[in-house]
């Protein structure tokens, strides 16, 4: 359930150079591609909560991954940018309903320092889905067609589906004293109560920002190998390995000490990581120039930090709201991408003018990042 949606989101990006040749686009058309998927993502984590207290985890499970299917026909078979976009949309909406629910049945089951330790493992799985997958898509699109990166989603999919039809339990929705169904200012209060949350809103924030980190990366660094570097989709995907790397250490080390540690103490070490990690990058691109090396070993540095603070952010965050999980997750997952497809859109702009924006940036970001996470300290111990 949980890998639909990081598949899709990491099976694109080596491809972007091949599809503005392919579909006869621009860089730009491409790019929107990832920051709509990151949007719709966003909101499919959102609305996931509201549609779950209507009709249960089940029915809306498989309605996600029918309409994630439904994208990734759709991609299989596109034939210009605005169709493909179209599957991105799909996919992406699907995709935050099954990542969404995965998540919050998790916390619902468990104590928050339990909680971030199990994350931990979903955070490694998909970490090493991270690892192959472009690699994987890389490959076909250099040797076969970009076509067939789609099938990979496919076929996911459709386990996903039969798997959540046979063996997920449908729960008995709680009944409520009133028949009457949420009004829409119901429902908007419902979300807005968790911000309210001063810890919640910070830890959000601060984890909104680091991400925006990543994604600047991931929407920018395949046009800047493609373009600087002449290399192909293969050659990003081999080094994004060593990217991937990081985030699946990082993730493992939080799922086998964030219990007995503590979540405070792993999300500033995390976050200390990876800000230390974007100041590497700025200085190695400013002594050495853009290579490989000076990309994508700080980025590694960055996302092992990534790793070992997302799950500690999620269970620390989603914890202290007084409201269900899954709709506290769906805030928290909403802000996160949200606020890291803006940012990181943003950042083509300037990237566009010098690739030294790029580590700038990103640590901008995670400076920024700590400093909301020092917020959310604060008051905690106030």
């Amino acid at each position: 359930m949980a890998f639909l949606g990081p598949i899709a989101l990491n099976i694109y990006a080596p491809i972007m150079p091949t599809l503005k040749v392919a579909l006869s686009s621009s860089a730009d058309a491409v790019q929107l591609g990832m920051t709509l998927f990151l949007i719709f993502f966003a909101l499919g984590q959102l609305s996931c909560g509201l549609f779950v207290e209507l009709f249960g985890q089940k029915k809306v499970l498989l309605w996600g991954v029918a309409i994630y299917i439904l994208g990734s026909i759709l991609g299989i078979i596109a034939n210009d940018i605005y169709w493909l976009i179209l599957a991105r949309v799909l996919q992406a909406t699907g995709g935050g309903f099954s990542l969404l629910l995965t998540r919050s049945i998790i916390l619902e089951q468990n104590s928050p320092n339990k909680a971030a330790a199990k994350l931990s493992y979903i955070a490694l799985g998909i970490a090493s889905l991270q690892a192959t997958v472009p690699t994987l898509s890389g490959y076909l699109n250099v040797h076969f067609s970009w076509h067939l990166v789609f099938y990979i989603s496919l076929v996911m999919a459709l386990v996903a589906w039969w798997a959540i039809y046979r063996y997920l339990p449908v729960i008995t929705l709680p009944q409520s004293d009133s028949a009457k169904p949420l009004s829409i200012k119901e429902i908007i209060k419902t979300y807005l109560n968790v911000l309210v949350f001063p810890r919640f809103f910070y830890l959000a924030l601060a984890n909104a920002l680091i991400s925006a980190g990543f994604f600047a990366f991931v929407l920018n660094v395949p046009f800047i190998v493609a373009e600087s570097l002449a290399g192909n989709s293969l050659d990003y995907g081999k080094w994004y390995l060593v990217v991937a790397l990081g985030f699946w250490l990082g993730s493992f080390i939080a799922s086998q000490i964030s219990e007995r540690i503590g979540a405070n103490a792993m999300l500033k070490l995390g976050w200390c990581i990876a800000t230390l990690a974007a100041f590497f990058m700025t200085a190695f691109i400013i002594v050495y120039g853009i290579s490989y090396w000076s990309l994508f070993i700080p980025m590694t540095l960055f996302t092992f930090g990534r790793g070992i603070s997302l799950p500690n952010a999620q269970a620390s965050a989603v914890t202290v709201t007084s409201s269900k999980r899954s709709t506290a997750m769906g805030v928290f997952s909403f802000c996160q991408l949200i606020i890291g497809a803006a940012l990181a859109q943003f950042s083509v702009m300037l990237v566009k003018q010098n690739v030294l924006f790029l580590p700038i940036v990103i640590s901008l970001l995670a400076v920024l990042a700590l400093l909301a996470y020092f917020k959310a300290i604060k008051i905690n111990i106030g």
